[in-house]
């Protein structure tokens, strides 16, 4: 069962500007569009990036990291490959570009996950697997 982490432990933070917008409300949260474990504070000095502990992701619904099955995350990607439809809900297929991603059919197509470091998606058992078992074109 999947809990809420409400640690200030289950963060780390640094202190770097992130100059690709504009900061109006300080305090304000966001998500980081790359990374699901990164997340924002608007400060007076601007964007502060803060990182979730290893293996949680940032849930800007209740504002802490969480853990990754209470978050729904689809990190972009510069190069997004264009997929066929998927027919099949639940149906799973690996990205060949980047090891950690793969991609889940949904009701609305496809959906982008990424396996947490240093798991790798695993075409044959359909799992984050550690890179012994993964068989990987990168």
């Amino acid at each position: 069962m999947c809990k809420i982490i409400l640690s200030i432990l289950a963060i780390s933070f640094v202190f770097a500007q992130v100059a690709s917008e504009k900061c109006d409300v300080v305090g304000e949260l966001k998500a980081d569009k790359k990374d699901c474990g990164k997340f924002y504070q608007c400060t007076n000095l601007g964007w502060i990036e803060f990182v979730c502990q290893s293996g949680l992701y940032f849930n800007p619904v209740s504002s802490a990291c969480d853990w990754p099955c209470n978050v729904i995350c689809n990190p972009d990607k510069d190069d997004q490959p264009i997929l066929e439809p998927c027919s099949t809900i639940g149906q799973m297929k690996g990205e060949v570009k980047d090891c950690q991603q793969y991609y889940v059919c949904t009701a609305d197509g496809w959906e982008s996950r990424q396996c947490k470091a240093p798991l790798l998606f695993n075409s044959i058992s359909k799992t984050c697997d550690y890179a012994l078992y993964v068989t990987c074109a990168k």
